[in-house]
């Protein structure tokens, strides 16, 4: 009973609302896309190594710098998790504040004044969320322009390799089709890294 006592009632309310739910819906469902999504990579590219390695290299060049960007996106995650997590909790405790004193405001005529700290609050909110957007949508897009681009050299490569003999139609047009679905579970993962990161 210590603890309800001593903590703010916005913060319990945040924590059970929030971050309950992050962590029992999203966190299960990302681990699975994320684990899900490298696996899927992983079949595809020991198929393309046993057909043709140096085609094979090239997926693997993208994946690997496709991956540094993700590790730039947890980074960025982990720097800013704790303070909208605070943000969080600032905003449930003013709108708790504010509902609480409506009828005190309502007798004395003070609306303007209790609507002060809830507008700070969604401030607050406002801004942080808006920091961990446009720091995320850099490296995001830098990962999925790696995908694309490594996607494209596939194809060049393959291309190539008929061209000059080494490779038969048949597989040219295979490593083709693989070359659009190879990265498909990867591209989504940027998602994955920031709830982990944020979980975490």
């Amino acid at each position: 009973m210590g603890y309800f006592q001593k903590a703010d009632t916005g913060n319990i309310l945040s924590s059970i609302t929030t971050g309950l739910h992050t962590l029992e819906n999203m966190g299960i469902r990302m681990a699975n896309n994320f684990i899900g999504g490298y696996l899927n990579f992983l079949c595809i590219f020991l198929c393309l190594a046993v057909l043709n390695p140096m085609v094979a290299l090239i997926a693997l060049a993208g994946i690997v710098l496709s991956f540094l960007f993700l590790l730039m996106v947890s980074k960025h995650s982990l720097k800013y998790a704790p303070v909208e997590a605070e943000a969080g909790r600032n905003l449930t405790s003013a709108v708790l504040e504010y509902v609480r004193g409506l009828p005190v405001v309502k007798s004395f005529g003070k609306g303007g004044a209790s609507m002060a700290a809830l507008s700070d609050a969604c401030k607050e909110s406002r801004d942080i969320n808006l920091k961990i957007m446009w720091g995320f949508n850099p490296p995001n897009c830098g990962h999925l322009l790696v995908l694309k681009i490594a996607s494209v050299a596939l194809i060049i490569a393959s291309a190539y390799l008929c061209m000059t003999g080494q490779l038969s139609f048949t597989f040219m047009v295979m490593f083709g089709f693989l070359s659009f679905s190879i990265f498909a579970s990867i591209e989504p993962i940027s998602d994955c890294a920031h709830v982990l990161s944020v979980i975490g």
